[in-house]
């Protein structure tokens, strides 16, 4: 029976080393994958986004309030290249829109000038001399007058009729509101060469500022 044993053992220590034999010195490792093999990139910062645009326009108060109460603003360009708004009423009548603003005209704002002539600061408009006055084209006149009548006789709900005529004069007034400008109004610091009309309803004297076309008028307070 011995000799049977030595022959087992030295056929399981023989089979043991063929199998060391024929086995690779190193384990065979699997090729990593193209992603295993790509070095892991450190993230870059966070974009932040960009601002949005905050910058509004800042709209006029003046043009606001003429739309607001349901009626159509226009801006028109004079002879000298001054802009002025106006607001146009739905019954066809207009206002310039700082008057409109400041209750000066449109229907029931009328605010009556005083009968007393106001103190006119130095320098603060240029008025005509008599020979000027005679020189008024009797169309300007009459478109200018025409104006400011038609705009006394909505606010005073009277026949144009019934207003006269007490004087008109070129003024070159000192600014684009006629110097008459408006709470917080920004008027543009140039010569605007107009009339200074003074009319009459009843005794009762109102006095207007105009430029060269009528379309832009402003009353005394």
């Amino acid at each position: 029976m011995k000799p049977f044993y030595y022959v087992l053992i030295s056929l399981t220590l023989l089979g043991l080393l063929l199998m060391n034999c024929f086995t690779p010195a190193g384990s065979t490792q699997p090729e990593p994958t193209a992603a295993q093999a790509r070095p892991t990139q450190p993230a870059g910062p966070a974009q932040t986004p960009a601002p949005a645009n905050t910058n509004a326009n800042l709209a006029n108060p003046a043009s606001v309030n003429c739309e607001q109460k349901g009626n159509r603003l226009e801006i028109r360009t004079a002879a000298d290249g001054s802009q002025v708004g106006i607001c146009i009423f739905p019954d066809g009548s207009e206002c310039e829109e700082w008057a409109f603003f400041r209750g000066e005209c449109g229907p029931g704002t009328l605010v009556p000038a005083s009968t007393d002539t106001p103190e006119t600061p130095a320098g603060a408009a240029l008025t005509a001399t008599p020979e000027q006055n005679a020189a008024i084209d009797p169309a300007v006149q009459k478109l200018v007058v025409g104006a400011a009548q038609a705009l006394l006789a909505r606010q005073l709900k009277v026949n144009a009729s019934q207003i006269s005529l007490v004087s008109i004069e070129p003024v070159s007034w000192p600014d684009s509101c006629l110097g008459l400008p408006g709470p917080d109004e920004m008027c543009a610091q140039m010569i605007t060469d107009g009339f200074k009309v003074v009319l009459s309803v009843n005794g009762q004297n109102y006095t207007f500022h105009t430029d060269q076309t009528g379309r832009s008028i402003r009353q005394e307070p």
